[in-house]
Parts: C-alpha cells; sequence; structure tokens
C-alpha cells in the first residue's frame, strides 16, 4: 500500500505543473489571434 501511496501526490504533482501549461498556452494563441493589439504588446 506504500507504493500505491507514492504515485497517487507524485500524479497531482504532475497534473498541476501540466494544467496550467495549456490554459496560459490557449490564451496566448487567442488573444493575438482575435484581437490585434496584444500583437503590439509584447506577450513574451
Amino acid at each position: 500500500m506504500s507504493r500505491a501511496s507514492m504515485p497517487a501526490p507524485s500524479s497531482t504533482s504532475t497534473r498541476q505543473s501540466i494544467t496550467p501549461m495549456p490554459v496560459v498556452a490557449g490564451h496566448t494563441l487567442m488573444q493575438p489571434c482575435t484581437p490585434p493589439l496584444p500583437y503590439d504588446t509584447p506577450i513574451e
């Protein structure tokens, strides 16, 4: 049971780190695609 408990927190930590990544990427891709203002603004 100890082994099953170890991968549990590891999966949660990896999921939390991967969740904000796609969310930010989608926002950055949608922003410059919709309004022409973000294009002039430094997104980097």
